[in-house]
């Protein structure tokens, strides 16, 4: 997929979900999750495992995390498709990288891509590389990101004004972990929205509001 080739199938958006503030807000790895992991008998049981690398976090510098150029490591379940590049680098998205990443996100079923907001990628981003702390290499699997407003209409349970169709929400999946576990860690960034969703084993982030909710 080259760069032409993306553009025919990127849909046009309005320039202001082009130009983003990247999230100060969000922290990186190092902090202590004891909150959060007391939330957690609401929503499920935490592997003891897990629960123990909150209360030994690696030790990590913080400061140059968002300076470091962002490369996201991802497997689109539905296309087969893999992606390792850098979004950002430089104080400035990389346009190559980005666009990739993009057309990846797409809404598969009906071949169309929408400029997907920075912000809910660098909480992607704050995820992988919490997890990549203890070793953690595999790539995360994209189940949803864009979703054209036919798509969105055709699911059982979507949200009528979800932020799937704006190019603000990723559905994902970190393999052998529990979702419940990813679902905290972002919870934690207060980024956005948080959906968990524990019998399909999948984690809802978007750069919305800051919300949680517990849906199938």
């Amino acid at each position: 997929m080259n760069r032409r080739d993306f553009l025919k199938g990127m849909l046009v958006l309005p320039a202001s979900i082009v130009a983003y503030d990247f999230l100060k807000s969000i922290e990186t790895v190092g902090f202590n999750f004891g909150a959060d992991i007391a939330y957690a008998s609401e929503i499920g049981t935490l592997d003891k495992k897990l629960v123990n690398m909150h209360e030994n976090p690696p030790n990590q510098k913080v400061e140059p995390f968002w300076e470091m150029p962002r490369r996201l490591k991802l497997e689109r379940t539905a296309s087969g498709e893999y992606f390792d590049a850098v979004y950002w680098e430089n104080g400035k998205l990389n346009v190559d990288g980005y666009t990739k990443l993009c057309w990846l996100l797409r809404d598969v079923r009906y071949k169309k891509a929408a400029w997907i907001d920075p912000r809910v990628l660098d909480i992607l981003l704050a995820i992988q590389a919490w997890v990549a702390a203890y070793g953690y290499t595999k790539p995360i699997k994209i189940t949803s990101g864009y979703r054209t407003p036919q798509n969105n209409a055709q699911l059982e349970g979507a949200a009528k004004n979800s932020q799937h169709l704006l190019g603000k929400a990723i559905d994902f999946v970190v393999p052998d972990l529990p979702s419940n576990y990813i679902g905290l860690l972002a919870r934690h960034y207060q980024g956005g929205g948080v959906g968990f969703y524990p019998s399909s084993k999948f984690t809802h982030i978007d750069s919305g509001r800051v919300r949680t909710w517990v849906g199938k």
